[in-house]
C-alpha cells in the first residue's frame, strides 16, 4: 500500500474536443484545453504509489472485470506500455498518476516531463493525476505542476483536487479538470449542495470542468449504499460534474483475487445507471443556470422544517425557479441544471432531491417545443407527450434524467 494511501485511510477512445482557454491561465496563450468527450467513472487503488498488481496477467484480469462487470471506463494508475495495451484491449482509458516514485511531478520532474512528452496524443490516456489531498500552503506549487504538465503534454487534460471546495480549490482553477472530496454522507451532508454550487461557479469562471472523488461506502452495503452513491452522482451531474473517481478500490475489490465486495457491486450498479449517458453528458458544457424546487423531505426521506410548508434546500436558497422561466415545476422535488446543447436548443438534467423515494415530476412548459428524454435502456431519445403544455415523467429514488427541447 502506498504511503499516501495509507495516510488517507488512516485519516478517514478518448476523443479531445479543443476549447479556448484564457491567456492568463496558461503559460502559452495559444494553448487550447483538451477536453474529455465522455463521462468517466474512474477506478483506483489510491495514488502516490501503485497498488495494482505488478504482474501483467493479474493486472489484465482486474481490468477485464472492471470493464465487463463493473462498467468502469477509466482507471487511475502508474503508466507502463504494457498496461496501456491491456487498457486499450478492453476499451479502458488511463488517468496517469504523476505522484508515484518513477514519474513524480515535482520530486522527479525530468522523468515526469519525459513521460508526458512521450504520451502526447496517446489514444488510451485520458489525463494526468497531479493531486488529491489537502494543500495547506502548497497551493502555488500545485498551480506550478499544472502549468508544467500542460506544457509537457498539451494534448491531454490535467486533473488536480483538494479537500472540500473551500480548501484552496482556486489554486487548481487553471487545471483542465479540477476536483475535490468531502465524503459528504459521512462528514457533513449539509455541505453537499453548497459545494456543488461553488464548483459550478469556479468552472464557469475559468472555462474548465470538475470531477469529484466519491466514497464507495456512503451507506450500508446494498440498497442504501447504492441509492446514496447514485444520488451523489446525479446531483453532481445536474450542477455540471463531468466525471468521478471512487474512493477506494480496496473497498470495492480484492486486489489479489479480483473478487468484488458488496460495496463494489453497489458502485457497479451506479455505473450501469449513469454510463449509458456518458457521451450525452459531455456534449453539454457547464450549466448556464441551476434551479431547485422547495422540498418537504430531505435526501434521507425525512420531513424537513416543522412540516407545515416546503423549504428550500440548504445552500440553494437563492436558486429557486424564476417566475418568468419557461419551465415551471408543478410537482416533484428536484434539482435541475440548465444547459445549452450542441444543436442550439436547451437541455436539462434533473436530479431527485430524495435518495429513497421516487418523484412524479410535472412541468408547465411555456414554449412551443418538442421535449425528449434519454432512455438508458435503448440509448436513444424518446419524445415526451405534452398535455396542454404540461409534461410528466417519473424520477426514480436518487435518480436523474436528461431531457432536451427543440
Amino acid at each position: 500500500m502506498s504511503i499516501v494511501l495509507a495516510a488517507w485511510i488512516a485519516a478517514a477512445g478518448l476523443g479531445l474536443a479543443p476549447a479556448r482557454i484564457c491567456a492568463e491561465e496558461a503559460t502559452d496563450s495559444t494553448r487550447e484545453r483538451p477536453r474529455p468527450t465522455e463521462f468517466y467513472s474512474i477506478f483506483n487503488f489510491g495514488y502516490g504509489g501503485d497498488d495494482f498488481p505488478a504482474d501483467d496477467a493479474a493486472f489484465e484480469k482486474i481490468v477485464r472485470r472492471l470493464a465487463e462487470e463493473g462498467r468502469f471506463n477509466a482507471i487511475l494508475c502508474g503508466y507502463t506500455e504494457r498496461r496501456a495495451e491491456i487498457c486499450e484491449k478492453y476499451g479502458m482509458k488511463m488517468m496517469v498518476d504523476l505522484l508515484n516514485n518513477t514519474h513524480h511531478v515535482y520530486q522527479n520532474p525530468e522523468k515526469a516531463k519525459e513521460l508526458c512528452a512521450s504520451l502526447q496524443n496517446h489514444p488510451v490516456i485520458m489525463g494526468y493525476h497531479l493531486w488529491s489531498d489537502r494543500m495547506g500552503s502548497t497551493g502555488p506549487g500545485r498551480a506550478r505542476d499544472i502549468r508544467n504538465v500542460q506544457q509537457w503534454d498539451p494534448t491531454h487534460p490535467t486533473y488536480a483536487a483538494t479537500y472540500q471546495t473551500r480548501g484552496g480549490i482556486e489554486h487548481l482553477a487553471g487545471s483542465d479538470i479540477f476536483g475535490w472530496y468531502d465524503f459528504h454522507w459521512k462528514r457533513g451532508i449539509h455541505r453537499r449542495l453548497p459545494s456543488l454550487l461553488h464548483a459550478w461557479q469556479v468552472a464557469r469562471q475559468h472555462d474548465n470542468l470538475f470531477y469529484e472523488l466519491l466514497a464507495t461506502d456512503s451507506g450500508l452495503p446494498g440498497e442504501g449504499n447504492f441509492r446514496r452513491s447514485l444520488w451523489s452522482v446525479n446531483t453532481g451531474i445536474a450542477c455540471g460534474m463531468k466525471g468521478c473517481l471512487w474512493f477506494i478500490g480496496m473497498r470495492q475489490m480484492n486486489p489479489v483475487d479480483g473478487q468484488w465486495t458488496q460495496w463494489g457491486r453497489d458502485i457497479n450498479r451506479v455505473n450501469a445507471e449513469v454510463l449509458p449517458l456518458r457521451h450525452e453528458i459531455l456534449q453539454l458544457r457547464n450549466p448556464v443556470a441551476i434551479y431547485t424546487t422547495p422540498i418537504t423531505r430531505d435526501m434521507n426521506n425525512r420531513p424537513v422544517g416543522d412540516g407545515s410548508a416546503p423549504v428550500m434546500p440548504g445552500g440553494l436558497e437563492n436558486q429557486g425557479f424564476p417566475k418568468d422561466f419557461w419551465i415551471q415545476p408543478l410537482s416533484g422535488e428536484f434539482l435541475m441544471g440548465v444547459f445549452r446543447n450542441q444543436s442550439g436548443g436547451t437541455s436539462v438534467f434533473v436530479a431527485n432531491h430524495n435518495a429513497y423515494a421516487e418523484q412524479q415530476v410535472s412541468w408547465r412548459v411555456g414554449r412551443d417545443v418538442t421535449a425528449r428524454i434519454f432512455d438508458r435502456g435503448t440509448a436513444a431519445w424518446q419524445e415526451i407527450p405534452s398535455d396542454q403544455g404540461v409534461i410528466r415523467f417519473e424520477l426514480d429514488a436518487a435518480g436523474g434524467e436528461l431531457l432536451e427541447f427543440e
